[in-house]
């Protein structure tokens, strides 16, 4: 603690580690790891293992910190200092990657973050770190699925929002992160909503000019994609225009069965009642 203290007295404000801190940090993190070599049974053990990264952090040594951070978990896997660890090796990933102008490099950290994240989200998911880690698994997915079309951006969207959710609860969930996590969460639930209700829509049309039997079950599954659109995603638009594509489908239903009016009109009143105090601030 000593030579850590006296690697942090040698930092100066706003700049990288000076040559004489790093070494004092590195003496420290030299002699953490070899208290915990002698002393691996102790109960503060895991403690001074993370503290050696931390060390090496001090430094902007990140690999080295990385490979010290990742041993808390062998000493201790219980200990509060574990989920930390992965958190500071999900920073450490983090700053290499944005260190290095090499796509390839860049690409292989991130994913190194990307599955520490995961780690942390289930081996800790009561930890006050679980989180942010599961809103950065979120964004992963977001990321994935904006590189993508059809199918699996929807598939990849649907993970981000349920990581998203889940990160809302964690108790203890800080405000900045609680903050975060909603926006993200409504913003690609959204985006999600709206692919799937454009999926939907299509598959609403070709069902209509389906000829003889196989048009009813066909429209029913189309039926049971916009009452989950409804379900998932009701404070979106597309939960609104959904009603109106319930009604559609009804309609089309009815021109066998005069019952299904019923059901159309039932989908267009929800939509209508919904608004009739005040207007929809989107017109569509």
């Amino acid at each position: 603690s000593a030579y850590f203290e006296l690697g942090r007295l040698n930092l100066v404000e706003g700049e990288p580690p000076t040559a004489k801190s790093i070494a004092f940090f590195e003496q420290a993190a030299e002699t953490f790891s070899n208290v915990v070599q002698r002393f691996p049974k102790e109960k503060d053990a895991p403690l001074w293992q993370y503290q050696a990264g931390e060390s090496y952090y001090a430094a902007h040594n990140f690999q080295e910190a990385i490979a010290e951070y990742d041993k808390v978990r062998a000493v201790d896997p219980k200990h509060e200092s574990a989920p930390e660890s992965l958190a500071a090796i999900s920073t450490c990933y983090t700053f290499l990657a944005e260190d290095t102008k090499d796509e390839a490099t860049k690409t292989k950290w991130f994913a190194k973050v990307f599955d520490t994240n995961k780690i942390l989200a289930q081996n800790y998911p009561n930890s006050p770190f679980a989180a942010e880690a599961l809103i950065n698994v979120g964004n992963n997915y977001y990321n994935q699925g904006s590189a993508t079309q059809g199918d699996e951006r929807i598939r990849l969207y649907g993970l981000a929002v349920e990581n998203y959710r889940n990160a809302l609860k964690v108790a203890g969930i800080n405000a900045e992160s609680k903050n975060t996590a909603e926006l993200y969460l409504r913003d690609t639930a959204n985006v999600l909503a709206a692919d799937v209700y454009i999926a939907a829509s299509n598959h609403l049309d070709k069902a209509k000019v389906v000829i003889g039997s196989a048009q009813q079950p066909a429209l029913e599954r189309v039926i049971a994609e916009f009452q989950d659109i409804i379900k998932k995603y009701p404070n979106t638009k597309y939960a609104d225009l959904s009603y109106v594509q319930l009604g559609e489908a009804y309609v089309v239903l009815a021109d066998k069965d005069d019952k299904y009016y019923n059901s159309a009109l039932d989908a267009y009143d929800k939509l209508w009642s919904r608004y009739e105090r005040e207007p929809p601030v989107d017109t569509q």
